[in-house]
């Protein structure tokens, strides 16, 4: 969110003056590292930053925060936050640890718009307008017409017969594991997590394949939730929309470059000229390639 309020951000590419441009080597970005810099002196960052405020667990678990080491955090997605909206509601994972360790803060929570820069910027990360997954198979199975045929049906099955599959294979049995409430969208019973459900070998359905008429059902009061927080509001996507054809070759080691110098300026360890050092290398290691094919892509988007 630092970043953001400074107009960029560092893994993704944005337009600027009519071409795509990668937010890490910006100039707005040495800007907002000569403050994470002075932050980082002035004991305004955790100093445990570098490994991360999840120490174990459910991925988005903000520990830092739910036991009152840092005061604000952006880690995870909306409804990892949210409370529980209705009897049986899940995925509120960071809200519920909270709830645990100290039930008054959790419902004292301020989700709050990303705070603005110098210039009124601000940005945090949002998911692009285009994104999904794809279910693919291995050639080997061009070798095992069966095989392959029982994995298609196991997916249709699932996926396309009812809206009755698809739940239970989500959730497990009907009145047993949960109940539809008065939305027709699934009720967990029992205190449940997605967890639980995991264990039980439900919630194996393929994302890609999700129903829509679920989808609309489940996350209804989810989304309105978020929208009432403002969470639609002051987001950065990422605008190039495709893999590079050299991003395989240079895409690692750039941002091992970019993630060592970043952390040695924050920390104090290295200048803050040590950034144009690393626009230099970025540059000849691969990310004015990346930069060149960022921008054939997007000038025949624009035709």
């Amino acid at each position: 969110m630092v970043y953001g309020a400074f107009g960029f951000l560092p893994d993704r590419w944005t337009e600027k003056d009519g071409k795509l441009v990668y937010g890490a080597v910006q100039p707005e970005i040495k800007e907002a590292l000569t403050l994470l810099n002075k932050w980082y002196k002035d004991g305004v960052i955790d100093p445990e930053f570098i490994t991360g405020e999840n120490n174990g667990g459910y991925w988005a678990l903000s520990h830092a925060f739910i036991n009152g080491r840092i005061g604000l955090t952006g880690l995870g997605v909306f409804y990892h936050w949210k409370p529980l909206l209705f009897e049986g509601d899940t995925a509120s994972h960071d809200y519920v640890e909270m709830k645990k360790v100290n039930a008054a803060a959790a419902d004292a929570m301020t989700y709050g718009m990303p705070p603005k820069g110098p210039a009124g910027k601000m940005g945090a990360p949002q998911g692009s307008m285009l994104n999904g997954n794809f279910v693919s198979f291995g050639k080997q199975l061009e070798k095992e017409p069966e095989k392959l045929a029982k994995v298609l049906e196991v997916i249709d099955t699932i996926s396309a017969s009812s809206y009755e599959n698809y739940v239970t294979a989500m959730f497990g049995l009907e009145g047993e594991d949960w109940t539809f409430n008065e939305d027709k969208a699934p009720v967990l019973k029992n205190n449940l997590t997605t967890q639980d459900l995991e264990k039980m070998g439900a919630n194996n359905v393929i994302e890609s394949l999700e129903l829509p008429e679920f989808s609309s059902v489940s996350m209804s009061k989810r989304n309105q939730w978020a929208k009432d927080n403002g969470y639609e509001k002051g987001g950065i996507r990422n605008q190039l929309l495709t893999a590079l054809p050299s991003q395989a070759k240079y895409q690692a080691e750039l941002q091992k470059l970019q993630d060592q110098t970043f952390i040695s300026i924050i920390a104090g360890d290295k200048p803050l000229s040590e950034f144009d050092e690393f626009v230099k290398k970025w540059k000849s290691g691969g990310g004015e390639q990346m930069e060149k094919e960022a921008n054939e892509w997007f000038s025949k988007l624009k035709k």
